[in-house]
């Protein structure tokens, strides 16, 4: 697959998700609290270096013994 078709893909993906969430947030009202939370957080994991990542997975890894 070339890479602009990758990108198709991965646009059209959060796209739909970005429908969804706005269906969601018209439906419930603003976000706040944990909903709110969760999304702050998942920004910051989002923006954050891979060696972050890394270094959940194994605090994780580590918590749940797999």
């Amino acid at each position: 697959m070339r890479y602009d078709d990758i990108r198709k893909h991965v646009q059209e993906h959060f796209r739909e998700l970005l429908a969804q969430f706005k269906d969601e947030v018209a439906e419930g009202g603003p976000m706040d609290g944990m909903r709110l939370e969760a999304l702050v957080n998942a920004q910051g994991l989002a923006e954050g270096d891979p060696e972050g990542w890394a270094a959940l997975i194994s605090a994780l890894t580590a918590l749940t013994g797999s």
